[in-house]
C-alpha cells in the first residue's frame, strides 16, 4: 500500500477528532501533553489547521459546504489506525523514540515511527517486512567475540537497576557466583552506557477502552559489543528474571519471531 505521512502530535490529535474518534484523539494528546488544559488545546487546534491546509489534508471547499474538511484518504487512514486491535511496540530510550506496528488488514501493518512524542511518521508494510524493519531501526553493531554470560534477578532487583545508585546494592544484597558476578558487572557496564534504560519489544491486544487493553508479551534487551542482553521472565519462584547475553544470530532469531507473531495473529 503506497502511503507515507508525517505530522505532529497536535495534527494527529486534530485528525483523529475530526474523523470521529474524539476519545482516541484525547489519548494521543494526553500521551504527550497531559498537562494542557482544554482551552490550551483549543488554541493548539486553531494553530494546527493552517498547517493541515498547507499539507493539502484540510479541504476548505468541503468545509464551506458543511462537509468534513479532511480528504477521504485521510479519513480512511485514521479509521485504520484508530480501529487497529493489534500493536507491536519497539522502544529506543537512547533516542526518545518508538517504532510501532498496528495491524490493519490480514497481512498489512501500519508502521508508526514516533520521535520524542512530537513527530509521527506513518507508512504501510507487509508482515514479512517487520523483522527487517526492526533490525534496521535498532541497527545494533556487534563486533566482539561472543562469550556466554548469564545471571538471574528477583523482580525487585530487576526494577531497581533502572537507577545507577542501586547497582552496588543489588550486587551486595545476595550471593552471586564468580561467574554470575562477572556477568552482572558486564551487564551493568552496558546498562550504564544506555543511561540505565533497557530497550523492549511489546505485543499488545488493543480494545476500545484503555482498561480492556492488555499486554500479551514483552521482551527486554540491551546491546553489548559482543552480543545482545536478553532479560525475560521465567517460572523460577525465587529469581524469575533471567538475563542472558545472546549471540547476534540468536538476536536475529528473536526478531524473526516477532515477524512470525505478526504474520499469524488474528485481526
Amino acid at each position: 500500500m503506497d502511503f507515507q505521512f508525517t505530522c505532529t502530535t497536535e495534527e494527529l490529535a486534530v485528525l483523529a477528532s475530526l474523523s470521529g474518534y474524539p476519545e482516541f484523539a484525547k489519548g494521543i494528546a494526553a500521551a504527550s501533553y497531559s498537562e494542557r488544559t482544554e482551552a490550551e488545546w483549543n488554541v493548539a487546534t486553531d494553530v494546527t489547521i493552517p498547517h493541515l491546509i498547507m499539507k493539502g489534508i484540510w479541504n476548505e471547499e468541503r468545509e464551506a459546504n458543511g462537509l468534513n474538511p479532511l480528504t477521504d484518504n485521510m479519513q480512511e487512514f485514521i479509521k485504520a489506525y484508530a480501529e487497529s486491535r493489534r500493536m507491536i511496540r519497539c522502544s529506543n530510550p537512547l533516542y526518545s523514540s518508538s517504532f510501532v506496528f498496528h495491524k490493519v488488514q490480514q497481512n498489512t501493518w501500519l508502521v508508526h515511527s514516533i520521535y520524542k512524542d512530537i513527530i509521527h511518521d506513518f507508512s504501510f508494510a507487509e508482515a514479512e517486512e517487520i523483522p527487517r524493519l526492526i533490525k534496521e531501526y535498532y541497527n545494533f553493531e556487534i563486533t566482539g567475540d561472543h562469550s556466554s554470560s548469564s545471571f538471574s534477578l528477583t523482580d525487585a532487583e530487576f526494577d531497581a537497576l533502572s537507577q545507577a545508585e542501586n547497582a552496588e546494592q543489588v550486587l551486595n544484597g545476595r550471593e552471586f557466583s564468580e561467574q554470575h558476578k562477572s556477568a552482572y558487572h558486564k551487564f551493568t557496564a552496558d546498562l550504564k552506557e544506555n543511561n540505565w534504560s533497557l530497550f523492549n519489544i511489546s505485543n499488545f491486544v488493543l480494545a476500545e477502552s484503555e482498561e480492556d487493553t492488555y499486554l500479551e508479551n514483552i521482551i527486554f534487551f540491551l546491546p553489548s559489543d559482543n552480543g545482545v542482553w536478553i532479560a525475560e521472565y521465567t517460572e523460577d519462584p525465587a529469581y524469575p528474571v533471567a538475563v542472558t547475553l545472546e549471540q547476534a544470530e540468536e538476536w536475529t532469531q528473536r526478531v524473526n519471531g516477532v515477524g512470525f507473531i505478526a504474520a499469524n495473529t488474528a485481526e
